[in-house]
């Protein structure tokens, strides 16, 4: 037991020594240190180029398409190669459809122009024979009142009105007749139309079920939100991105910080980014992005992150590759020169901060502004180096009152 008392003392004593502080029978202190005061994030991500260029389903095709071959995840292509087939039975279908469509069509205007033709034929003959009836009426009419009586010129007036009759109704069913022919026609015209659009779009699907690489490079496949690639059978629309072909000599670190240490990172911070498949590949960076909002990582799992985005100083293609993991160290404080005390020397009420300074054998109470704080040091003003700090609030030790709260964390 004396001996354990014994290690806990010495460690006690060392710490205090490493942290410049003294360790008197009353109260631990330290001393106000002039040095570099730095504050690092550090976070992991992976590697994205700069530039990069989709690949997208067909947009000649207005609905989904069945995948049925995807290159694998980083492939080497060339420009023009296929990335992607799609199920082509469903437009074969619609193509024999639309072949049957048209030669539906054809049996119609055929027959439509068999029936005008004898609608025609008969129309005219109708109206032949209407105006020879006429002719005979008005030729043979009964006028002469020495000649005929009364009922007989009568009579021949009426026939003479219904050849007349008969030739002007002769005349509207054959108008009638033409205008709804007509009518048939167009409508076939607008079904054979029809028919060759869907023959068309047929034709131009069959010629669009492969999605083809537009250059030279690695072909990476995009996730879904599940971080899953594409996977043969699963359904694509129309224009969706399936992979991109990246441009490998400027790549960027795409960062996750985790919402409690993301205090003070901003654009235009230095950092340094490390490759985990080469820790001894390291690049200088700069913060260009950090997201407004933090967002969980993992669905379902509250824990929340900042998403930032580091552009690199250098980009070495043979060792570096999109999706490859990065450690990446912000520097978010880098002070040359700053007044360093541990944490425990500055305390807080409300909104005031204060340390407490030897002054002889006693202690004041000191006002002080925090200026940067990292892992267990705080950076601040209102006093000067070599100043003497308490650890702890003297008031305990003196006057039983009760200690102020120290500084947050």
């Amino acid at each position: 037991m004396r001996i354990t008392r014994f290690i806990a003392g010495v460690g006690i004593a060392l710490v205090a020594m490493a942290t410049g502080c003294d360790k008197s029978p009353t109260v631990q202190t330290c001393r106000v240190e002039d040095k570099a005061f730095s504050r690092e994030i550090v976070a992991e991500g992976f590697l994205t180029a700069v530039v990069s260029t989709k690949v997208t389903a067909p947009t000649d095709i207005d609905e989904g398409l069945n995948l049925n071959w995807i290159i694998a995840d980083g492939t080497p292509v060339k420009a023009g190669e296929v990335i992607a087939r799609f199920d082509e039975t469903p437009w074969r279908l619609a193509l024999d459809s639309a072949h049957g469509d048209g030669e539906k069509v054809q049996l119609k205007k055929d027959r439509h122009h068999v029936g005008r033709e004898v609608d025609e034929r008969r129309s005219e003959l109708d109206l032949g024979v209407a105006q020879y009836e006429l002719e005979h009426a008005e030729h043979f009419q009964a006028k002469d009142e020495l000649v005929f009586s009364r009922n007989e010129r009568i009579e021949s007036e009426l026939d003479a009105g219904l050849a007349r009759h008969k030739q002007e109704h002769a005349l509207e069913v054959r108008g009638v007749q033409g205008r709804i022919s007509e009518g048939e026609g167009r409508l076939i015209e607008i079904e054979g139309q029809q028919a060759t659009q869907r023959l068309g779009r047929a034709e131009k699907g069959l010629k669009a079920l492969t999605a083809k690489s537009p250059s030279a490079g690695l072909a990476i496949l995009l996730r879904n939100w599940r971080g899953n690639p594409l996977q043969p059978g699963d359904i694509v629309w129309p224009g969706q991105a399936l992979a991109e072909i990246p441009d490998l000599s400027n790549m960027q670190a795409e960062i996750l910080v985790l919402e409690a240490d993301a205090g003070g990172l901003a654009a235009g911070q230095s950092a340094r980014v490390r490759l985990e498949t080469s820790s001894a590949t390291e690049v200088a960076g700069k913060v260009e992005r950090v997201d407004k909002v933090a967002k969980p990582r993992v669905r379902n799992v509250p824990v929340q992150y900042f998403g930032a985005t580091v552009s690199l100083a250098s980009t070495d293609p043979n060792t570096m590759r999109p999706g490859q993991r990065v450690t990446a160290r912000v520097s978010v404080v880098a002070l040359p020169h700053a007044l360093v005390v541990p944490r425990t020397a500055v305390f807080e009420d409300s909104d005031k901060r204060w340390v407490f300074r030897r002054q002889g054998a006693s202690f004041e109470r000191v006002e002080v502004q925090v200026v940067a704080n990292s892992n267990g040091l705080v950076a601040l003003t209102g006093v000067v180096a070599g100043d003497e700090l308490a650890l702890v609030d003297p008031r305990q030790r003196t006057h039983g009152e009760p200690a102020a709260k120290e500084v947050a964390r």
